[in-house]
Parts: C-alpha cells; sequence; structure tokens
C-alpha cells in the first residue's frame, strides 16, 4: 500500500462540486464545466445522528484519479458541518491522546449557511492505487427548521469505515439535458451499421458532439422508428446502467456483451451490419434463442462465451443509448470516450 501526504494537503484539495439536476447517477461538475463520471461501485453508509437517527448518506467512489466523498442529507435535515478524514488505516485518523477521533484536526471541513442538503469532497488520489484499502471517518453537524440540532457520522457513530479503491473502467461523459437525433440510412456501398445517427444541439464539453458520423444500432425490433425524423432524446451510457439511471426495462444485463461485439467485429471479416445487428438482437433478447445464420451464431456464441463483465479499454467503443419514449424505437451508437 502506498503511502500517501493527506495530513499536509489539507484543504487545497477540496473541490466543492455541485450536482446536475438529472436522471443519470449524480455527474461531478469540474470547475471547467465538465461532467465526469465515476464507472465505479459507489460504497454508501447511513450518517447516524444521536447515536441511532438516521439523517442522510455518506457515498463514496472514485475515478482513475479521485476520491469522491459525498454526503447527502434526508429531510427534513440539513448539513451546517462537515468534516472528513481519510488515511491508509483508521489509526492513522487525527485522535487525542485517549485515541477518540477528533473532527476538529480533519483536514476536509466545510461550513454552510445556509444549511445544505448535500455536498461532495473530491480528493486526489496520489499514490493510492486500485486495491488498496483506506479509512474514512466522515462527521456532520445537521439541523432541522424546527431547531433540531444533531451531531452525526457515517457508519459507526463516533467512528470509521473502509473502502477500496477500485480499478475504473472508462465512461461516458454525455450531457444530462435532452438532445436532438435522427437516424439516416448509409450510402450505398458505404453500410457500417444499421443506422447512421446524427446528433444536433449537443453542448461543448462531453464525449458526444453534433454530426452524423455515429454508427446506430437498433436495440428493439417491433417497435418503429421513422428515418430521417428528428428526436429529442436523452443519452445514457450503457457501461453502467444501474448507477446512471438508465430505465429498468433496460436493464438486462447483457450490455456488457453487445460491447464486446462492438469492439470485436474486426474478428469476422466476412461479416456485414446484418450479422452483427441480428446477433445483438439475440444477445438483448429481442429474439429468442439463437441465431440461425452460422456465422451470426458464432459472433453471438463468441459474446456469450467471452463478454461479460467486459468494460472496453483505451481506444474501445462504448455503446450509448438514445431514448425518446415507449412509442419510438430504442437505438445506441458506438462512442470511444
Amino acid at each position: 500500500m502506498k503511502k500517501l501526504w493527506l495530513g499536509t494537503l489539507m484543504l487545497l484539495a477540496v473541490v466543492g462540486m455541485m450536482t446536475v439536476g438529472c436522471d443519470k447517477m449524480d455527474p461531478l461538475v469540474s470547475q471547467d464545466g465538465v461532467v465526469t463520471t465515476s464507472a465505479c461501485v459507489p460504497k454508501v453508509v447511513t450518517i447516524w445522528a444521536g447515536q441511532h437517527i438516521d439523517v442522510g448518506t455518506v457515498t463514496v467512489t472514485n475515478c482513475s484519479e479521485s476520491l469522491y466523498v459525498k454526503y447527502e442529507a434526508t429531510a427534513p435535515w440539513k448539513f451546517t458541518e462537515m468534516h472528513l478524514a481519510v488515511a491508509n488505516t483508521c489509526a492513522e485518523l487525527p485522535r487525542n491522546p485517549k485515541g477518540h477521533l477528533v473532527p476538529g484536526l480533519f483536514p476536509y471541513a466545510m461550513t454552510f449557511d445556509p444549511p445544505v442538503t448535500e455536498y461532495t469532497f473530491a480528493i486526489p488520489l496520489g499514490d493510492w492505487e486500485p486495491g488498496d484499502s483506506i479509512c474514512i471517518a466522515a462527521h456532520c453537524v445537521v439541523v432541522t427548521e424546527c431547531g433540531g440540532n444533531e451531531t452525526g457520522w457515517g457508519d459507526v457513530w463516533k467512528g470509521c469505515f473502509w473502502y477500496g479503491i477500485q480499478e475504473c473502467y472508462k465512461d461516458v461523459r454525455l450531457p444530462c439535458d435532452s438532445v436532438r437525433m435522427r437516424a439516416l440510412r448509409w450510402p450505398p456501398g458505404q453500410i457500417q451499421s444499421t443506422w447512421r445517427i446524427e446528433l444536433a444541439n449537443v453542448p461543448p464539453g462531453y464525449d458526444v458532439w453534433n454530426g452524423d458520423q455515429w454508427k446506430g444500432w437498433c436495440a428493439e425490433e417491433r417497435v418503429g422508428l421513422n428515418e430521417s425524423t428528428w428526436h429529442r432524446v436523452k443519452l445514457y451510457s450503457s457501461q453502467n446502467p444501474a448507477i446512471q439511471g438508465i430505465p429498468r426495462s433496460w436493464m438486462n444485463g447483457e450490455w456488457d456483451r453487445v460491447n464486446w461485439v462492438l469492439n470485436h467485429k474486426s474478428n469476422y471479416p466476412t461479416a456485414i451490419w446484418s450479422n452483427f445487428q441480428v446477433a445483438i438482437w439475440h444477445l438483448l433478447g429481442v429474439r429468442p434463442g439463437t441465431p440461425t445464420n452460422p456465422l451470426t451464431l458464432q459472433i453471438y456464441t463468441d459474446a456469450v462465451d467471452n463478454g461479460d463483465g467486459y468494460h472496453p479499454g483505451p481506444g474501445g467503443w462504448v455503446a450509448v443509448l438514445a431514448a425518446d419514449g415507449p412509442c419510438t424505437q430504442l437505438v445506441f451508437f458506438e462512442v470511444d470516450p
């Protein structure tokens, strides 16, 4: 385990992160306005105030460069103070001579006037690496409009908890607001996918942008999609649907296999777009059973055998879903973050 410098970093490394109102995983907005998301699985612990009162949660996750610790209060409670300490071991956290944690000495702290319902600390990982376990002490003061005032601790009253640094796979920076999309046909002799997707009204700073070069595929088969008609869609990453708030009807657990197909098309030099499309339908359960075409069956079988838990690496392609509503076909397109 690597040794870290947290005691000297103090508040210079604390970046207050605001959250964006959308139905994805809470994105973290950096100072330059770019939305980033962590594809790692968060750890959520309860904040206990007055020893036995559930007043909210502390959510810990990380990306490849930062640790994120998010405080969220449950109504009617709000935060007036937060104190946070992170160390390699629980014994290294700030304590008094009797061994009790001392929030006033925690290196990360915020006060709020007026009180707030949530706040996120962003701490550079430094020398911490995937597989390292770190000890976290999360303290706060909460109040209510009726005059209630309590001290709270994350997970254990006057205690600390562990979090394991994760190897985070890459994910896609997507706008929270809807964008415009239409599905076009490829010119004869240039067919690269089922659809040629065009996007419009995409703000700058994301991993998708305006243009008609996106390779699109059908996630449904018997739902209509009017060619060349503009649709107002929300974009969702297939990389971590449970966190990003993708509609439950699409959470069939097979997007890892679909992403495997998107990143291994070169394994099948004689395949055409329809081979991949039909294999994807079978993987998503849109068509029951297995493909009848031998080459399509090979693509499908290889994805089943090799695609469980697959996440694209550097230079890989991620399926981004574009959803307009239940009456319009769900499509997705390939993005290299």
